[in-house]
């Protein structure tokens, strides 16, 4: 039979590994533009925050620390890691310009909104 004592332990032990098991984080890369300028970003978390100003800086934050760690990176390392992400990427429009079909949906866009 088993008793509570045990039921405690296992319960104990099932909250162990599974706080073990949750790694939460949270990953960003800053990448240059097209034109090769790099702009900044500024990442923050309830306790701590950081900028990155240089090309393929990443900075990794653990919630378990509730810090952030950086490391420099580059465009080959970034390609191989992110290579898929960034290809599926769509391209930039050539202008701001409806196209025509999209142009017809503007009506019911705006009717939509008005809709409670």
């Amino acid at each position: 039979m088993i008793t509570i004592r045990q039921v405690l332990i296992l319960f104990c032990i099932f909250i162990l590994i599974l706080g073990c098991g949750t790694k939460k984080q949270a990953k960003s890369i800053l990448l240059p533009q097209e034109n090769g300028e790099t702009g900044k970003i500024v990442i923050r978390s309830d306790t701590s925050g950081i900028m990155l100003d240089k090309p393929y800086t990443e900075a990794v934050y653990h919630a378990a620390t509730g810090g952030f760690i950086t490391r420099q990176t580059d465009p080959e390392e970034t390609g191989q890691i992110y290579g898929p992400l960034l290809a599926a990427e769509p391209d930039m429009p050539d202008s701001a310009d409806l196209a025509p079909d999209s142009r017809t949906n503007i009506p019911i866009i705006q009717e939509m909104i008005r809709q409670p």
